[in-house]
């Protein structure tokens, strides 16, 4: 009878873990919505509108790029919530009696009453124990506002202030010892209620280092303060090897899409590619019996990769008169220094290199591609195309005052490389840059017609979080250096290779 009783024990329990395995199993492969620089995704569904923004990392400004969509897969931009702003990390969208919320930074509120603004920024909470605001409204009509490392405080029912101090409900999911991570870093907590419960998803194991530390991990409560039952299918997104297609799975959302289909929202590195930074990603969610969310197997009808429609172009053939939501500039975006006259655009030049010049960035997310563009010279001192990471990791190619067309690279304290340089005759040239996989090569037209290859070619490919910690990415654009200016005629952003 004992022996009995161990042989039904240890089945149930093989069926268990059986179980538990089977459910972390990933059969669907991620989509992703947007390629490039967009990591700590939050999203909202108001009626029958979705709204997505993102951390922008690396400094950029404007900031916090709102999106909507009425089926997750055609996106389009709406506004920058913070225009004045570089910073936001980790936000949370909410929306409560008929405004809208955005939470971001260690804890400052912004409102609307629409989504595509304007936005008004309110004073920073004091008291905030950590970053990455989660917003929770209680059944009963409570709100909380969670952070990392566990914590957890009631709101004022306007949203804008603290009723009571921050105090520590959650202590996150137990990684196991013989799982490589970077840090512990419980950050991000999402929020929503389901059939009783109310589901947190926590970000854990730090976004950048070994590819498989980051993951989400899922726990829930009878009550917003808790306790915290974590999940037994932990983590719930995680990159498991480095052959996965993408690394540093993690930062999760879950949330309920069309006709009654579940999803995540994340974010996670391109397999090979850092540099592109942290893209927003997608998966599939089902529930088990017992009420946990995991990843599903197959897709719901109409999502592919193909399928996606991000109606945002890079490219601009500057026919405006003010700069599109693709641009962006590291540390203060002047829109002071842009002037668009007869069909070009006119950029002020500012410092003296290219790395404290303040380029005009896109925020793509093309392994390869081609960037094309004509200029003209107005007393600057150096001016063209440029792929930037930050003010000491780059690659430029450009025309000097002195009509010298020239390619600068410069990665860090670790290599300067040296320069090759053409005399070029005229104060107008045609300059192209071809990065394919990360090779990189660089052209100027001639006189005849004819492009001219620039010697040498350069590698780009640890140029990345890893190698240089912003969190950002290698984005191209335009720059001018020095007190005068120089006009553009277009910025082209062709993709050249499959993805």
């Amino acid at each position: 009878m004992y022996l009995r009783s161990i042989l039904i024990l240890l089945i149930l329990t093989s069926a268990l873990a059986f179980s538990v395995a089977a459910k972390n199993a990933v059969e669907a492969d991620p989509i992703a919505i947007l390629r490039g620089s967009w990591p700590d995704p939050t999203i909202l569904k108001v009626g029958d509108k979705y709204l997505m923004t993102q951390s922008v990392a690396g400094g950029y400004y404007p900031n916090n790029l709102i999106w909507e969509s009425e089926d997750l897969l055609e996106w389009t931009p709406l506004t920058y919530a913070r225009p004045e702003s570089g910073g936001g990390l980790a936000p949370d969208l909410a929306y409560v009696n008929g405004t809208y919320y955005l939470y971001c930074e260690r804890t400052t509120p912004l409102t609307a009453s629409s989504p595509s603004g304007p936005w008004t920024e309110h004073p920073h909470m004091d008291g905030s124990e950590g970053i990455d605001p989660g917003h929770l409204k209680a059944k009963d009509g409570k709100r909380y506002l969670y952070s990392s490392k566990g914590y957890m405080a009631l709101l004022e029912g306007d949203g804008l202030s603290y009723t009571t101090p921050p105090q520590k409900v959650y202590d996150g999911w137990e990684i196991p010892e013989d799982w490589a991570y970077t840090l512990l870093h419980l950050e991000s907590p999402k929020l929503f209620f389901k059939d009783g419960y109310y589901y947190m998803v926590s970000a854990q194991g730090g976004t950048f280092g070994v590819a498989t530390g980051h993951m989400a991990v899922v726990a829930r409560s009878r009550n917003p303060e808790g306790p915290w039952e974590n999940a037994p299918y932990n983590p719930l997104i995680r990159t498991d090897n480095r052959d996965e297609p993408w690394w540093g799975e993690g930062h999760a959302t879950i949330f309920e899409g069309p006709n009654g289909d579940w999803f995540a929202l994340y974010h996670g590195y391109k397999n090979g590619y850092r540099l592109l930074g942290r893209c927003t990603l997608l998966l599939p969610i089902e529930w088990t019996e017992e009420g946990w969310p995991v990843v599903a197997e197959k897709w719901p009808r109409g999502f592919s990769e193909d399928a996606m429609k991000i109606n945002l172009p890079m490219s601009d053939e500057f026919d405006g008169n003010s700069l599109g939501l693709q641009w962006q500039s590291p540390e203060k975006h002047d829109l002071s220094r842009y002037e668009f006259v007869d069909g070009k655009l006119i950029v002020k030049g500012y410092g003296k290199t290219v790395g404290d010049c303040r380029p005009l960035t896109v925020n793509n997310g093309e392994i390869s591609y081609v960037l094309e563009t004509q200029l003209k010279l107005n007393g600057a001192d150096f001016a063209g195309l440029v792929i930037y990471y930050n003010a000491e990791v780059y690659v430029s190619f450009g025309i000097t005052k002195e009509g010298i067309v020239k390619k600068e690279t410069l990665a860090g304290t670790r290599r300067i490389l040296p320069t090759r340089q053409y005399k070029h005759h005229g104060d107008t040239v045609r300059l192209k840059i071809i990065n394919d996989k990360s090779d990189v090569r660089f052209y100027f037209q001639q006189t005849d017609g004819s492009w001219k290859f620039v010697e040498s070619s350069e590698d780009i490919g640890g140029m990345d979080d890893n190698g240089f910690l912003q969190n950002s990415s290698m984005r191209p654009g335009i720059f001018v250096t020095g007190e005068g200016s120089a006009a553009f005629s277009y910025f082209r952003h062709t993709v050249n290779v499959q993805k």
